[in-house]
């Protein structure tokens, strides 16, 4: 009887036990369910073939699985290779307030996300608290409070007081919600992503965070190294570092080195000597005499009438600096910004106008939780551009407004947890941008100090984000995807360099929105000169033998042709040299060729004379006066655009 008894109590808890773990298995299972895209599907994505939505269910706090829980969309874009790596790419963006989805979802459905999807799966989770999670923590009021104060010139005081308000309803908004501030921070969203991966069916996966989520990625690496097969970072923000009081101090360090390079090059000294002293001139001006200007919404193309103080200046110039192809473009937009053309200003606002995607509730939640017990009366300005500094500290998001934001916030800290270097062995690729202004290298070589197997890259000439500096540190991740054992091939590094735009032709080719109409009418111009030719050719091979045309036809040919000769002969020894390269300064041969353009204005105003009396005098047909009069039109019109795109002496 007993051994009848044994046996029912052994196969009953064998059962329970698989009960209980297909339970387990399940329920991992069931975070996750397909559904449809919470955005608009970019070109080249279509939904449920190369791009598969979803959303995982999670819980607020992970201690507590059986609380209540959080919506996360997912958003997978399988390998396209026969075989794919089995371990996917999960992407993280910074802020911290970032969209993933928006971040990435673009770029991952077309050609930048191809060659990754010739290996493996692409992974996006959208963070909790992030725009399209459920909820999150967007803040509309203090989106209200920056457009109000876009004309004013509010003193510190007043301005800090109306954003705490704006914070503070916020904050009220999100409590009333029930939503639970505390449970938003970089260990609960590492353990969304180790759950989210497992219930998706992936073991190992591979992690890339960039600015604000290499603080995210650390937590994963120290939490889940044993799920990680590789870590790419860049612009590393080490852990013990989220309190962004450095920030105004690296970005003048940044600032200074940027201005002093541009005097040890040779064209970028000559063609901006005083750059320096003029600017610091110009934000006192600007100070003393604000300027109002009109701000274009980028997207919705709503004017926005801005008052232009000098710290507004220093505060635009700090946002501009996080462009990743900036450094080599800014002594040549800080050139026309001192000489009074605010069109870059008006054209890129920074972070002046707010921005309807960012989660800035979950940017506090997340540097409260990491500690930023400061006191913002003790920021001092250390080294060079004090001023500089200033501004940039006094900023909506910047450290002289945070630690009050936090008061309001009142998330829990992380404790000393979060000041604990990461230590592992999990291979790790960290990136770097040698002007980057807020997460300089040295940050990048602190974390990389811990690591066992790290590798660590600086790019020349490049600011914040490296990854989006081209096809270099694209070429090198994708190189560590494929072997993270070993150092990726990085000569391409050595190729890049510092180069400094100095030539007015960049204020044409930068515009924020392409100059068509120009364009239109420079090729025009250039398909009748060609066009004139080969009429002229065909004309001279019929008219053999027989009566040549008229003086005066003759006359505005030979004109016109040696116009149209000069001009083609420039455009061809233009196109030769790379066009591209004079925005860094005319080389020689260009400086040269730059004269035949301005010596055919000779025998295209003998053109135009021949032409104008040949409409007064009516000695041609109809036909020859049309055509010769297209024909030195295209001749006026080449000379004009020449002008307008700066490539006359």
């Amino acid at each position: 009887m007993k051994k009848y008894l044994s046996i029912v109590l052994l196969t009953f808890t064998l059962l329970l036990t698989l009960s209980l773990s297909a339970q387990a298995q399940t329920g991992q299972e069931n975070i996750y369910e397909i559904a449809s895209c919470p955005f608009d599907v970019p070109e080249g994505g279509v939904e449920g073939k190369n791009l598969i939505c979803g959303y995982a269910t999670v819980p607020e706090q992970h201690a507590w699985p059986d609380g209540p829980t959080l919506r996360l969309p997912v958003v997978i874009f399988p390998s396209t290779a026969a075989n794919p790596a089995p371990d996917p790419l999960v992407l993280n963006a910074g802020g911290p307030g970032e969209s993933n989805i928006d971040s990435f979802v673009e770029a991952m459905a077309g050609e930048i996300g191809q060659p990754i999807l010739a290996q493996r799966d692409v992974v996006i989770i959208e963070i909790r608290g992030t725009r399209y999670a459920e909820p999150n923590l967007l803040c509309p009021e203090t989106a209200d409070f920056q457009l109000a104060a876009l004309h004013k010139n509010l003193s510190d005081a007043e301005a800090t007081k109306l954003q705490l308000e704006a914070i503070q309803a916020c904050h009220d908004r999100l409590v009333n919600d029930e939503v639970n501030l505390a449970a938003y921070n970089s260990l609960e969203s590492a353990n969304d992503i180790a759950l989210v991966t497992a219930a998706l069916g992936y073991g190992q996966f591979n992690l890339y965070g960039n600015s604000a989520g290499t603080l995210l990625a650390q937590h994963v690496m120290r939490d889940y190294s044993d799920r990680l097969r590789s870590v790419i970072i860049g612009s590393v923000l080490p852990l013990a570092m989220p309190d962004v009081s450095f920030m105004p101090a690296t970005a003048s360090e940044t600032l200074y080195k940027l201005l002093a390079r541009c005097q040890e090059d040779r064209n970028c000294a000559a063609a901006f000597p005083n750059l320096e002293k003029e600017l610091w001139q110009t934000f006192d001006q600007l100070n003393t005499n604000p300027v109002t200007i009109t701000l274009q919404n980028p997207t919705s193309r709503e004017p926005y009438d801005f008052l232009l103080t000098g710290d507004r200046l220093a505060q635009w110039l700090f946002a501009i600096m996080y462009d990743t192809h900036l450094p080599g473009q800014l002594p040549f937009m800080l050139h026309r910004i001192i000489e009074g053309d605010y069109s870059l200003i008006e054209n890129v606002p920074g972070f002046f106008l707010p921005d309807s995607s960012f989660s800035l509730g979950f940017q506090y939640s997340i540097f409260c939780s990491e500690d930023a017990a400061y006191n913002p009366e003790d920021i001092a300005a250390v080294g060079p551009y004090p001023s500089f500094q200033y501004a940039a500290a006094a900023m909506w998001f910047g450290p002289k407004i945070l630690p009050l934001a936090c008061q309001i916030w009142d998330v829990p800290t992380l404790d000393n947890y979060v000041d604990e270097p990461v230590r592992t062995t999990v291979p790790t690729l960290l990136l770097s941008g040698e002007f980057d202004h807020v997460t300089p290298p040295p940050f990048a070589d602190r974390v990389a100090e811990n690591l066992e197997n790290a590798y660590a890259y600086t790019f020349p000439g490049v600011a914040h984000s490296p990854i989006d500096a081209g096809e270099c540190p694209h070429t090198i991740l994708l190189d560590f995807l494929n072997n993270p054992t070993t150092a990726p091939h990085a000569d391409c590094i050595d190729e890049m360099s510092l180069r400094f735009v100095t030539e007015s032709i960049a204020a044409r080719l930068t515009a924020p929105e392409p100059p068509w109409i120009h364009l239109l009418l420079l090729l025009t111009s250039v398909l009748l000169m060609v066009v004139a030719l080969v009429v002229w050719g065909i004309a001279a091979l019929r008219q053999r033998g027989q009566q040549p045309s008229s003086p005066g036809v003759q006359n505005t040919r030979w004109a016109a042709g040696i116009a149209i000769g000069l001009n083609l002969v420039f455009l061809t020894i233009f196109f030769a040299s790379n066009p591209l390269e004079i925005i860094y300064g005319f080389p020689p041969l260009l400086w040269a060729v730059q004269w035949l353009p301005l010596i055919s204005i000779l025998p295209t105003i003998a053109a135009l004379y021949y032409v104008g009396r040949a409409w007064v005098e009516d000695y041609w047909s109809l036909a020859e006066k049309i055509f010769y009069t297209l024909v030195v039109a295209a001749l006026v019109v080449f000379i004009w655009e020449l002008w307008w795109w700066y490539l006359l002496l």
